[in-house]
């Protein structure tokens, strides 16, 4: 008789929030009254029904599983001993005649339930499994489906649809914060998927193992998975405890944290760069940015002697001299060198693999297995195939001297489909692949691909894997095999290209500094982003703790943006939490907590993600699992703003641009001066303050800082007005740092204290503000002065700006009633129509909060108005080739649109044009006789229906703008006309389709009657 026996199960239960589980464990109680089997830990309590053959959960008295059913529970039950990774405890074991054994066991101290399972093959055949559904639990949140939300790998969304999720799932209370979380702890030999089939009272969540094929001897055992469920009072802490869980079950042990640079995105020297700019590159990071956190200078794609090739260097390819010569120059440095290869895909037809095939991973009609873009798959069950791959990487890391590998096109160790770059679980044809030992899973011959990397690499090698992205069942498959985990698709330069890997990288928070550490990908700060969007994904990188590799030519890039590099490094080593993750599908709120008691530091990042309009964000404190729950008055420093936040309670509000960020640091207000920010790092202190002490008898706030050469660190101190005032009176350092040349320099405001201080080497700084107290005081503000308002050119927003001030912030109210409070001298208006006249009222709001008289300004937005029809032109785009031609989606269009439709604009049919879709660039040679560029562009109507494209078009001649359209979309104005003058001595002519910073969906656009007016 052929048996499927339950997978390992656990249920998890989380003390109260900010509740401590390291006090000493009490043993594990089991007993038995009739037909209820009880095991009960202090901390949960399960109760198994014989009769019933089912079993419920509560936490702390609270249920939370009302149903739960193994898949075979017909042995005799007896209560054992149980021992493993999680310690030792007692179970409930089910064991028949035919060797079946089912297990639910507590362990001393955690908060578990589990069970364990052994599928048995009683026949004398082997037997093929392709995949378990060990177990079947309704969970219970006292509330309706509807009134929840699923969170999984790939995305929020309501609890009354069903899901599929690889790894885990979690459902959450928005309005309690309360949460199941259920997921997979191991995955040694099968692929874990969660699913919810709700119905109106509950969510019912089923636990599979995927194998494809495990394939179990006569008489033989196979071990399952271990699954895990469980309520917590706080959904975030219940991530976090799942992810704690995975990294004991697995006995992980994380190396430190890198931060560096990445060669792939630069520009230029993008790609793999050359060996000649690395070692500029070496030599710049070592004066410039070494000092600052920065370690490690990484090479990708295109090193190698042929595509998926990696024996050796390309000997006429960027590293003619080899790769051994640019490791050294980096390790010289002070740096560390890295790599890339994608370990499991080579490509068969190489002359290395000429007598080799069986090397690699077959189809069933015997064929190599190739997989898209990562190329054939290494069989790393083949002794043959394993030996090599040994030596490509010890070659690598041992010989030439890299201690950094980021290991690319990770699924092609499971021989699966690529499923880039959505994390929706989808058929990938697991279990097709034939490999050279058939006992070995996909997913267990993966694992043995990257147990084999490491130990050829060496244990002081950092392994990044690359990227989940590819195939989603590389999320849980690579747990304890790797460092670190792309876990955002790739990236790029653009405010678009960054939103997708900030949001996954949200949603998958709670593995970072725990399982491994999350790479979103690379830190990107160059233009077309702003420096307000640069520092937006800079902070998020830096305030979220993961990992931070830059892909920018630092040597050129200008000093705003590299500021931004210098600020965000190095990594804290934290984990930083999304508040509202279960609240919003792109959560916007993030807290940052270190240290505690008086040494604690939180610091709160508002992001706000759209790139049109600005938004206002509130963060209540009681939700932040604050030392006083959030009750109390707090004072702040924003850091981008350069501004202090006066005191608050309850919530706080603040009015964050399109695509940019609020990073405010707050400390609970004292009747003291007290230390509330630093310059040097986004985190304000949490890197960089070692020390901080208050002597109440001498009025002296004292402290240590770990401060950079020739970078002023500026302290930020509130000294309280009221009821008393404090007064800094001096600032010094010790003598041995004044010896070494340290100075400090002390300037106060009303309660606003800086104190610069200034080394000419890095080193850890001992300071000294002496403060004394005198009768209360209220700071005054001064009224704003300067006001200007000007328009956009195409009526799209309006810039306010004033004269700057020591205000606290700056309330801006319209005519029609809206308001925004920001804490710069500037506003930007985007919620303005064309051919309207606005009037505004700028005031500062002093310390206490209390606002001037205003200053009012007066604008008029311009109408969109389409300049006249061009003539058509002499030469057509479409009769042209050229010379380079690039589209966002679909195939470029000649006479036809992206999706092969007539080119129509503004509703009329063209028959000549280019049908592109954004981001597009086509660039064409300038002939001596091309006078003039003409063109009608828009919108196609293909699109009519489609409320989302928004486009702008621009013409350059070689880098020089020549014109520009407005954003065009169906509710402005959807097509423009161009007739430009080509400057003499032109070389090409570059057309661009950008997506308005908004997404390219839908963003179909067309150049029409569009080519060159030549000499008469």
């Amino acid at each position: 008789m052929l048996r499927f026996v339950l997978a390992c199960f656990v249920l998890m239960a989380l003390p109260a929030s900010g509740e401590s589980t390291g006090r000493p464990t009490a043993p594990v109680k089991a007993s038995q009254a009739g037909d209820i089997l009880v095991l009960d830990n202090g901390l949960v309590e399960v109760r198994f029904d014989i009769a019933k053959r089912a079993f419920t959960a509560t936490a702390r008295g609270v249920p939370f599983v009302r149903r739960g059913r193994l898949s075979d529970t017909r042995g005799q039950a007896r209560l054992i001993g149980v021992g493993g990774p999680l310690g030792t405890g007692k179970a409930i074991a089910f064991e028949s005649e035919d060797g079946r054994a089912d297990l639910l066991m507590l362990y001393p101290g955690l908060p578990f339930v589990c069970v364990k399972a052994r599928i048995h093959n009683p026949t004398k055949k082997p037997i093929v499994i392709d995949k378990i559904t060990p177990t079947t639990v309704t969970v219970d949140l006292g509330k309706a489906a509807k009134d929840l939300r699923a969170l999984g790998c790939d995305g929020l969304t309501p609890a009354d649809k069903p899901r599929t999720s690889y790894m885990f799932l979690a459902v959450g209370d928005p309005a309690s914060r309360a949460g199941v979380v259920a997921g997979w702890l191991t995955h040694e030999r099968g692929s874990g998927i969660v699913l919810s089939k709700p119905d109106q009272a509950r969510v019912h969540i089923e636990a599979r193992a995927e194998y494809g094929k495990l394939r179990i001897p006569p008489g033989k055992t196979a071990e399952g998975e271990t699954f895990a469920v469980g309520r917590f009072d706080d959904a975030l802490a219940g991530l976090e405890t799942y992810a704690d869980t995975i990294a004991k079950a697995n006995r992980i042990r994380l190396r430190p944290i890198p931060c560096g640079y990445c060669t792939w995105y630069s520009a230029p020297h993008g790609g793999a760069s050359d060996e000649k700019a690395m070692a500029q590159l070496a030599d710049f990071c070592r004066e410039h940015l070494m000092k600052f956190g920065f370690r490690v200078l990484q090479i990708d794609d295109k090193w190698q002697i042929s595509n998926r090739d990696f024996t050796t260097h390309h000997p006429r390819g960027p590293y003619r001299h080899g790769m051994k010569p640019t490791a050294d120059k980096i390790t010289a440095a002070g740096m560390t060198a890295g790599i890339w290869i994608t370990p499991f895909g080579w490509d068969h037809k190489r002359p290395v693999f000429k007598d080799h095939q069986d090397w690699f991973v077959k189809r069933a009609d015997g064929k190599p297995y190739e997989v898209y873009w990562a190329g054939t798959c290494l069989d790393m069950t083949h002794p043959g195939a394993r030996r090599f791959l040994r030596e490509a990487i010890a070659r690598m890391a041992r010989e030439w001297g890299y201690k950094y590998i980021k290991t690319d096109g990770l699924w092609a160790g499971m021989a699966v489909k690529i499923l880039y770059p959505e994390p929706n679980y989808r058929d990938d044809r697991l279990g097709d692949a034939v490999f050279h030992d058939p006992a070995k899973t996909n997913v267990e011959a993966y694992r043995d691909g990257l147990a084999l990397v490491r130990d050829a690499a060496g244990d002081d090698v950092y392994l990044l894997g690359c990227n989940i992205a590819q195939n989603m069942r590389t999320l849980g498959a690579s747990i304890g095999r790797v460092d670190g985990m792309r876990v955002g698709r790739d990236i790029g330069a653009s405010w678009e290209h960054i939103l997708p890997s900030a949001i996954i990288a949200t949603h998958l928070y709670f593995l970072h500094g725990r399982v491994w550490h999350n790479d979103p990908d690379c830190l990107m700060v160059r233009k077309p982003m702003t420096v307000e969007q640069a520092r937006a994904w800079g902070s998020w990188i830096a305030l979220t703790g993961q990992l931070n590799l830059v892909s920018e030519w630092l040597p050129k890039l200008p000093a705003d943006r590299l500021d931004i590099v210098k600020r965000s490094m190095p990594n804290h080593g934290l984990c930083g939490r999304p508040v509202d993750l279960f609240e919003n599908a792109f959560p916007q709120i993030w807290h940052l907590t270190a240290g505690q008691g008086r040494a604690r530091r939180d610091v709160i990042g508002l992001f706000n993600w759209d790139a049109k309009a600005a938004d206002s964000l509130r963060v209540e404190l009681a939700r932040l699992d604050l030392p006083d729950s959030g009750k109390g008055t707090y004072v702040g420093f924003d850091y981008w703003a350069n501004k202090f936040v006066p005191p608050f309670t309850g919530t706080l509000t603040a009015d964050v641009p399109p695509s940019s960020c609020r990073i405010v640091a707050i400390r609970p207000v004292q009747d003291r001066p007290q230390l509330i920010s630093t310059s040097r790092h986004v985190t304000q202190g949490v890197i960089d303050v070692l020390a901080e002490t208050w002597d109440a008898a001498g009025g002296v706030l004292s402290g240590a800082s770990l401060v950079v050469a020739d970078d002023p660190y500026e302290l930020r101190i509130v000294a309280p007005t009221q009821p008393k005032s404090w007064q800094a009176v001096a600032a010094r350092v010790l003598t041995a740092d004044k010896a070494a040349g340290v100075t400090a320099v002390l300037e106060q405001s009303g309660p606003r204290v800086r104190v610069t201080l200034t080394s000419k080497t890095s080193r850890k700084v001992h300071w000294e503000v002496t403060c004394k107290q005198g009768p209360g005081r209220t700071p005054q503000t001064r009224e704003v002065t300067g006001v200007s308002a000007k328009a956009a050119r195409f009526g799209a927003q309006v810039v306010l700006a004033w004269d700057a001030s020591e205000a606290a912030s700056y309330r801006v109210t319209r005519n029609d009633g809206r308001t925004a409070t920001v804490a710069v001298n500037r506003f930007v208006d985007t919620n303005v129509e064309a051919g309207t006249t606005y009037a505004y009222m700028v005031r500062a709001i002093g310390w206490t909060g209390r606002p001037t008289q205003g200053a009012s300004v007066q604008v008029t937005v311009p109408k969109l108005d389409v300049p006249p029809a061009p003539p058509k032109p002499n030469v057509h785009l479409s009769e042209l080739k050229p010379v380079r031609a690039t589209v966002g989606w679909g195939k470029l269009g000649v006479n036809k649109t992206v999706q092969d439709g007539p080119l129509t604009v503004n509703d009329k049919k063209y028959d000549k044009g280019m049908g592109v879709h954004a981001h597009s660039e086509l660039v064409y040679a300038c002939k001596a006789d091309y006078k003039r560029f003409v063109a009608v562009v828009g919108l196609d109507f293909e699109m009519r229906k489609d409320d989302r494209p928004s486009v702008v078009f621009k013409v350059y001649a070689d880098k020089t703008l020549l014109a520009d359209s407005p954003v065009l979309t169906w509710k402005t104005v959807s097509h423009w006309h161009f007739d430009v003058p080509i400057p003499a001595r032109s070389r090409q002519i570059r057309l661009i389709v950008t997506d308005a910073d908004d997404g390219i969906a839908a963003d179909h656009a067309d150049w029409v009657d569009a080519g060159f007016v030549v000499k008469p």
